[in-house]
């Protein structure tokens, strides 16, 4: 008993100090648009809703997958006695501590969205030209599609691709976005759609950002410049809206639209390699909320601890631990950048591929699927490696 316990304080003591640093990390990355803002006393309770708040769910979810990551390679690898014992007893331990935050606090996918301020003077640079960049169309009028785009496209290759991405709907009179989860056709679509003009480069300048408006602007287009005093902004869950005013050159008033993680000041601050991690870190806690039913996002969890853990203790070559540190590092790489793309795809694609009955229990068959590929892999430690590591078979 003396042993599990010991093993189970590790795992705590590990749990501690992962969700510290993913904590302070989200924190410190995701304040630094606020340094300019900080020092007025009504951005705090902003900062508590758009920061702190979801930094604690994606340090948590992301804590928790690191802790047991880690937990099999430097304690469960090293046991001798009470190997499966000292192996479900933290699965179980963060299924019911999940259990317990979706009952109580009942975290939804807005929940995790980071910036949810409205205040122009986060998002967007001054005094610097940055590139504005046009949303993927999912759809077109008939007639664009047809005039403005086919008729422009000379390319056989790139007019067949066109033809093929997006269908007629008779009923909205429109041609929609076909989406396919297995290509990704919308950089060459965007590239396509820029070359014939249908979309055009644009440069912004913003000379002063205030928190709901924007003086003295420039917007560079490709045959003119436009000058505007004042430009205003609006914001709608995550997105920003700028209106532009109607001028000689523009008939109607023009609207630019902004995600808030994509616009030019957080792209300013943000490093390639800051944006591959928080990215991937947090995009996957999503994965943990998405569903509504407690039992599935509980459920789901126990799976994917339980595969996480089966495959740390499988591969353990004893003599050689840096090639088994490799292997287990390969396969947390992997299952950061993979498991929202098999997510997505079970969770939005199954039921055209699943039998009408099946098709309704597709989160359960997905969440059965993580669990039984996790057995297996406990099966085979439990059979075929009775010893401690592959040098001693």
């Amino acid at each position: 008993m003396k042993i599990i316990l010991n093993a189970f304080l590790k795992f705590i003591l590990i749990l501690f100090i992962t969700f510290f640093i993913f904590f302070c990390a989200f924190i410190v990355f995701n304040y630094l648009p606020f340094l300019k803002i900080s020092g007025e006393k009504a951005v705090f309770k902003d900062i508590f809703t758009s920061i702190i708040s979801p930094s604690f769910y994606h340090a948590l979810f992301n804590s928790f997958i690191i802790s047991i990551f880690l937990y099999g390679i430097f304690v469960l690898n090293y046991e001798k006695q009470y190997l499966y014992l000292s192996f479900i007893i933290p699965v179980i331990f963060t299924s019911l501590c999940l259990f317990s935050v979706y009952y109580f606090l009942k975290p939804v996918p807005k929940t995790l969205l980071y910036y949810d301020v409205e205040d122009a003077r986060i998002f967007f640079p001054e005094k610097s030209f940055f590139n504005y960049e046009e949303r993927f169309p999912g759809e077109f009028r008939k007639t664009d599609f047809e005039n403005k785009v086919l008729k422009q496209v000379y390319d056989k290759n790139d007019k067949s691709l066109l033809e093929k991405s997006y269908y007629f709907d008779y009923k909205t009179d429109r041609y929609i976005y076909r989406n396919n989860f297995f290509v990704n056709n919308k950089d060459r679509i965007m590239t396509i759609l820029y070359k014939t003009g249908y979309f055009s480069d644009i440069k912004m300048y913003f000379d002063k950002v205030m928190k709901k408006s924007i003086k003295n602007a420039i917007i560079v287009h490709d045959s003119r410049i436009d000058f505007y005093e004042t430009l205003y902004t609006d914001f709608i869950e995550d997105r920003i809206f700028i209106s532009v005013p109607a001028n000689n050159i523009a008939s109607q008033n023009e609207r630019y639209e902004f995600m808030k993680n994509e616009t030019g000041e957080y792209i300013k601050l943000d490093s390639m390699t800051g944006r591959l991690f928080f990215g991937n870190a947090a995009s996957i806690s999503y994965n943990f909320i998405f569903y509504k039913n407690i039992f599935k996002k509980t459920f789901l969890w126990f799976s994917v601890s339980f595969l996480i853990l089966s495959f740390c203790i499988i591969i353990f070559v004893g003599r050689f631990p840096f090639i088994s540190m490799i292997f287990k590092f390969i396969f947390i790489v992997l299952f950061y950048a993979y498991f929202g793309f098999l997510f997505d795809f079970f969770s939005k694609n199954t039921t055209l591929l699943l039998p009408a009955d099946l098709a309704m229990m597709k989160d359960w068959i997905f969440i059965g699927m993580i669990f039984i590929i996790g057995f297996i892999l406990l099966l085979l430690r439990l059979v075929f490696f009775k010893k401690n590591s592959w040098q001693d078979l």
